[in-house]
């Protein structure tokens, strides 16, 4: 908002859903996250040049296959207010405009780990598309870029998909790292919002008598999320079912015994506080040994974070500094 009244450009992307809290929290006013019908309708009024993401769900009536009571296709609404909708990487890449919303998926849009194949445009095709639009505005520009799906994997114990998400994200930094030593009057800055998950290196394999750490070998051989592994094991798999779920997925020959630990979830049974909202920690559990990771919990976590920034205003960040400290460093360095 701040950034428009400067007569700014102004971007928010994606790989949740652009209604999900991150990029709603820059635009949106309702009481609670949840609210993403009234999410949606506020972002194709709100003038913001770029809204690329997923959960176009809720942009649809439930007619038209979506979620929305009021019977209302926002996706018109968004064209009468000038914006050009495109929802494939290749309608991304041709769109000329101001103003575009990209909308991806009914849901969020997919695991960097799944997306081969799809229709979906990365995390780092997005950036810079985004970037060529933006750039474009002689005032300047404010663009926010989440790897949203991140938080969601490490929800599910999914190490997978946590790093594969991470990597994708990483190559988003580097489109806008390129552009801001393009540019050295724009300040890029680097976080998180929170960890997720309590996600620990184990030391030891199951035989091992000296320290190995974190298999990055065997981690390289998944073949996919946690959500299109559990879509495959249905509810209340047998122990045949399992057995050819994980080989297929992990590579992993299963014993009879931890077939029975992803059966009975014991840790749901020991912990529901903090193993019960998301997945299964049973099959988290059995994997730890084979990936040598580990997970405290299914929730966030206080683990500090990492903050980086280059460009005016950078030198503000040094040290340990508190969330909300960012929000003044990014003012002043807009001149607000």
């Amino acid at each position: 908002e701040m950034a428009k009244e400067k007569g700014k450009a102004t971007g928010l992307v994606t790989t949740s859903g652009i209604t999900d809290a991150t990029p709603a929290g820059f635009v949106a006013h309702v009481e609670h996250r949840s609210e993403e019908e009234k999410i949606a309708d506020q972002l194709v009024k709100s003038d913001v040049n770029i809204l690329f993401g997923g959960r176009k769900e809720f942009f649809l009536p439930q007619s038209e296959k979506g979620r929305r009571k009021d019977g209302r296709n926002l996706l018109n609404d968004a064209r009468e207010n000038g914006y050009l909708v495109v929802e494939t990487a290749e309608e991304m890449k041709k769109a000329d405009g101001k103003k575009i919303l990209g909308l991806f998926n009914q849901s969020n849009m997919l695991f960097e780990i799944d997306r081969k194949g799809s229709t979906e445009p990365s995390l780092a095709e997005m950036t810079a598309k985004a970037l060529g639009v933006l750039s474009k505005k002689k005032q300047g520009f404010f663009l926010m870029v989440e790897g949203g799906r991140i938080d969601h994997a490490a929800h599910h114990y999914d190490i997978g998909s946590v790093i594969s998400d991470t990597l994708a994200f990483d190559e988003a930094v580097k489109v806008a790292y390129d552009f801001q030593k393009a540019n050295s009057d724009t300040l890029l800055i680097i976080t998180a919002d929170h960890e997720t998950g309590g996600l620990v290196v184990l030391p030891y394999t199951p035989t091992s008598k000296e320290y190995e750490g974190i298999n990055l070998e065997a981690i390289s051989k998944i073949k996919g999320s946690f959500s299109r592994r559990n879509r495959e094991l249905g509810d209340n798999p047998s122990p045949e079912k399992i057995k050819e779920v994980i080989k297929n997925y992990y590579d992993i020959d299963l014993t009879e015994d931890q077939v029975k630990v992803i059966q009975e979830n014991p840790l749901k049974k020991l912990d529901s506080r903090h193993f019960t909202q998301y997945g299964n920690a049973g099959i988290a559990f059995v994997l730890r040994l084979y990936h040598r990771i580990g997970w405290a919990t299914d929730s966030h976590s206080a683990t500090p974070l990492f903050l980086w920034g280059i460009g005016p205003g950078s030198e503000k960040i040094k040290g340990w500094r508190h969330n909300t400290e960012l929000f003044k460093i990014m003012k002043e360095a807009y001149g607000f």
